[in-house]
């Protein structure tokens, strides 16, 4: 559920996202909400097989939420993503038909869209693992893959056609949990060493958290800047604990398949 002001009325509106589907209620003059939702909008038909993902994130810059709907489907063999964005109209309505796609051979984790590099326009970030013959031999003898982080920047209020940056990040799978890349993750949303660029931490699957942090230019080190080692890491959760500019971290485990294990780190002067 989100609470915005979707269309620009100075009234409070509701929008309640699932993974490929959105309803929209907005405020009335007198503070009241219609009984059925006024945007009610499908993005896939509900009995489609795939793993989905949405956001509710204003990528042109008009103040009003958009959404943008990943889709990825087929086996190891033939993986293949979609990236669709909606926009919102002058009312806040999201329109039914996508203003652009993103169509990838890859499947993928959590994408990302928001500014990266501090020039006031957003960067959509697409985890993207490639799955083929190869890259299939590579998992079942060596437990490995690679993740490429895809860069692409928007122009005129919609992403560019082909990643302007990339870069890779060699996993582990580990086949004796019940979900072999449940300890393989990106997070690329708090600042952790004060010098307002986002930083980005990868979990590699294999007990180690690797800190890069965020530039202008290339957006990321190529190098991790800081690796940290920790049992069965889930999640992370950038908070700040303190009244300090540095980002500390909450780690969520799953240990001995309970997963309401934390972990505290904070951070002085970006050394957890």
């Amino acid at each position: 559920m989100h609470i915005i002001d979707g269309n620009l009325d100075g009234r409070q509106d509701i929008y309640l996202l699932w993974d490929r589907k959105i309803c929209c209620y907005f405020q009335d003059s007198t503070g009241n909400f219609s009984q059925t939702p006024e945007v009610e909008l499908d993005f896939y038909p509900s009995n489609l097989r795939g793993y989905f993902q949405s956001q509710l994130v204003d990528f042109n810059g008009d103040r009003r939420p958009d959404v943008a709907v990943s889709y990825t489907s087929g086996g190891i063999t033939n993986a293949e993503t979609s990236v669709r964005l909606f926009a919102a109209g002058v009312d806040g309505r999201i329109e039914r038909t996508f203003r652009k796609e993103i169509r990838l051979s890859d499947s993928h984790c959590n994408f990302m869209i928001t500014d990266y590099n501090s020039d006031n326009l957003s960067e959509l970030v697409i985890p993207a693992v490639e799955l083929g013959a190869m890259a299939a031999t590579k998992i079942i003898l060596m437990k490995k893959a690679d993740l490429n982080l895809l860069i692409y920047p928007f122009e005129s209020g919609m992403p560019v056609d082909k990643p302007d940056k990339r870069r890779e990040y060699e996993f582990r799978f580990n086949f004796d949990a019940p979900q072999p890349i449940e300890e393989v993750w990106v997070n690329w949303s708090a600042d952790y060493n004060g010098d307002r660029f986002k930083d980005l931490v990868f979990s590699d699957g294999d007990g180690a958290l690797r800190f890069y942090w965020g530039h202008e230019k290339d957006y990321l080190s190529k190098k991790p800047d800081l690796k940290i080692s920790i049992d069965h890491p889930s999640d992370i959760y950038p908070v700040h604990l303190n009244k300090g500019e540095y980002a500390d971290i909450i780690i969520r485990h799953d240990l001995g398949g309970r997963s309401d294990n934390l972990t505290v780190l904070k951070n002085k002067n970006n050394k957890f």
